[in-house]
Protein backbone atom coordinates (compact mmCIF):
# COMPACT_ATOMS: atom_id res chain seq x y z
CA UNK A 1 0.00 0.00 0.00
CA UNK A 2 3.06 2.51 0.90
CA UNK A 3 4.51 1.84 -2.44
CA UNK A 4 0.82 2.71 -4.59
CA UNK A 5 1.31 5.57 -2.67
CA UNK A 6 4.66 6.83 -3.33
CA UNK A 7 4.02 5.55 -7.00
CA UNK A 8 0.83 7.97 -7.03
CA UNK A 9 2.55 10.94 -5.83
CA UNK A 10 5.07 10.62 -8.08
CA UNK A 11 2.60 10.08 -10.84
CA UNK A 12 0.78 13.28 -9.58
CA UNK A 13 3.96 15.29 -9.44
CA UNK A 14 5.45 14.57 -12.51
CA UNK A 15 2.02 15.17 -14.48
CA UNK A 16 1.96 18.36 -12.85
CA UNK A 17 5.25 19.27 -14.40
CA UNK A 18 3.99 18.33 -17.54
CA UNK A 19 1.18 20.64 -17.33
CA UNK A 20 3.36 23.39 -16.24
CA UNK A 21 5.95 23.03 -18.84
CA UNK A 22 3.60 23.05 -21.80
CA UNK A 23 1.17 25.92 -20.47
CA UNK A 24 4.72 28.38 -19.75
CA UNK A 25 6.20 27.41 -23.33
CA UNK A 26 6.66 28.52 -26.46
CA UNK A 27 6.97 26.49 -29.75
CA UNK A 28 8.71 27.82 -32.80
CA UNK A 29 6.96 27.21 -36.44
CA UNK A 30 8.26 27.29 -39.82
CA UNK A 31 7.50 30.35 -41.74
CA UNK A 32 9.30 31.26 -45.23
CA UNK A 33 9.08 33.28 -48.32
CA UNK A 34 5.74 34.05 -50.12
CA UNK A 35 6.08 34.26 -54.16
CA UNK A 36 3.98 36.34 -55.74
CA UNK A 37 0.11 34.38 -56.00
CA UNK A 38 1.27 31.84 -53.84
CA UNK A 39 1.11 30.86 -50.46
CA UNK A 40 2.78 28.60 -47.72
CA UNK A 41 1.27 26.22 -44.89
CA UNK A 42 2.04 26.86 -41.29
CA UNK A 43 1.82 23.53 -39.89
CA UNK A 44 1.15 22.32 -36.02
CA UNK A 45 2.13 18.82 -35.64
CA UNK A 46 4.82 20.47 -33.04
CA UNK A 47 1.37 21.68 -31.08
CA UNK A 48 0.64 19.18 -28.32
CA UNK A 49 -2.55 17.75 -29.37
CA UNK A 50 -6.19 19.03 -28.12
CA UNK A 51 -4.58 22.02 -26.37
CA UNK A 52 -5.22 25.25 -28.03
CA UNK A 53 -2.17 27.60 -29.28
CA UNK A 54 -2.33 31.46 -29.76
CA UNK A 55 0.00 31.81 -33.03
CA UNK A 56 1.82 34.55 -34.24
CA UNK A 57 3.56 35.32 -37.28
CA UNK A 58 5.54 38.75 -38.79
CA UNK A 59 4.95 39.54 -42.08
CA UNK A 60 7.65 41.56 -43.78
CA UNK A 61 6.80 43.39 -47.54
CA UNK A 62 10.00 45.10 -47.99
CA UNK A 63 8.44 47.00 -51.34
CA UNK A 64 5.07 48.02 -49.63
CA UNK A 65 5.38 51.69 -50.01
CA UNK A 66 2.12 51.86 -51.57
CA UNK A 67 0.01 50.12 -48.43
CA UNK A 68 -1.49 47.69 -51.61
CA UNK A 69 -0.29 44.07 -50.96
CA UNK A 70 -2.93 42.09 -49.62
CA UNK A 71 -3.15 38.67 -47.75
CA UNK A 72 -5.76 35.90 -47.46
CA UNK A 73 -5.26 34.07 -44.37
CA UNK A 74 -7.22 30.34 -43.60
CA UNK A 75 -7.00 27.70 -41.28
CA UNK A 76 -6.53 24.14 -42.94
CA UNK A 77 -8.17 20.92 -40.49
CA UNK A 78 -8.82 23.53 -37.52
CA UNK A 79 -10.24 26.04 -36.07
CA UNK A 80 -9.33 29.45 -35.16
CA UNK A 81 -11.37 31.86 -32.91
CA UNK A 82 -10.28 34.97 -34.90
CA UNK A 83 -7.26 35.93 -36.75
CA UNK A 84 -5.91 39.47 -36.39
CA UNK A 85 -3.62 41.72 -38.70
CA UNK A 86 -1.52 44.44 -37.20
CA UNK A 87 -4.47 44.56 -34.51
CA UNK A 88 -7.11 44.57 -37.41
CA UNK A 89 -9.90 41.79 -37.58
CA UNK A 90 -9.83 39.48 -40.66
CA UNK A 91 -11.36 36.75 -40.03
CA UNK A 92 -13.46 35.02 -37.39
CA UNK A 93 -14.66 31.07 -36.81
CA UNK A 94 -14.93 29.51 -39.28
CA UNK A 95 -13.11 30.64 -42.72
CA UNK A 96 -10.66 32.83 -43.92
CA UNK A 97 -10.25 36.39 -44.34
CA UNK A 98 -8.20 38.67 -45.95
CA UNK A 99 -6.10 41.25 -44.83
CA UNK A 100 -3.80 44.43 -46.03
CA UNK A 101 -0.31 44.60 -45.36
CA UNK A 102 0.18 47.96 -43.72
CA UNK A 103 3.62 48.45 -43.26
CA UNK A 104 6.73 46.77 -43.62
CA UNK A 105 6.60 44.76 -40.83
CA UNK A 106 3.20 43.35 -40.14
CA UNK A 107 2.02 41.14 -36.98
CA UNK A 108 -0.52 38.19 -37.92
CA UNK A 109 -1.98 36.50 -34.61
CA UNK A 110 -4.72 33.49 -34.64
CA UNK A 111 -5.87 32.44 -31.70
CA UNK A 112 -6.99 29.38 -29.89
CA UNK A 113 -5.52 27.26 -32.88
CA UNK A 114 -5.64 23.39 -32.20
CA UNK A 115 -4.04 20.44 -33.08
CA UNK A 116 -6.22 17.53 -33.17
CA UNK A 117 -3.56 14.64 -34.68
CA UNK A 118 -3.79 15.31 -38.67
CA UNK A 119 -0.98 15.89 -40.59
CA UNK A 120 -2.67 18.75 -42.42
CA UNK A 121 -3.27 20.73 -39.53
CA UNK A 122 -2.08 23.96 -40.72
CA UNK A 123 -2.13 28.07 -40.51
CA UNK A 124 -2.75 28.82 -44.18
CA UNK A 125 -1.38 32.20 -45.53
CA UNK A 126 -1.66 33.35 -49.25
CA UNK A 127 0.01 35.94 -51.21
CA UNK A 128 -2.72 37.73 -53.45
CA UNK A 129 -0.03 40.38 -54.85
CA UNK A 130 1.42 39.79 -58.67
CA UNK A 131 4.49 41.57 -57.86
CA UNK A 132 5.99 41.12 -54.60
CA UNK A 133 7.73 38.61 -52.21
CA UNK A 134 6.88 38.58 -48.80
CA UNK A 135 8.15 36.61 -45.90
CA UNK A 136 6.82 35.09 -42.90
CA UNK A 137 9.04 34.82 -40.10
CA UNK A 138 9.02 34.60 -36.14
CA UNK A 139 6.07 32.18 -36.11
CA UNK A 140 5.50 31.48 -32.60
CA UNK A 141 3.06 29.40 -30.87
CA UNK A 142 1.55 29.72 -27.18
CA UNK A 143 -0.69 28.14 -24.87
CA UNK A 144 -3.68 30.21 -24.93
CA UNK A 145 -4.91 31.33 -21.78
CA UNK A 146 -8.58 29.88 -22.09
Amino acid sequence: MKKLSILSSIFLASFGMTIAAHSSSTIPLEGGNIAPMKKISIFLQKLVPQVKYNVSCNIHDENNQENQVFIYVDVMATNSNEITLNGKLIAIGEGGGIGKLSKVDNQLIANSLTNWGRTDSALEIQNLDHLDTISVDNCIATPALS
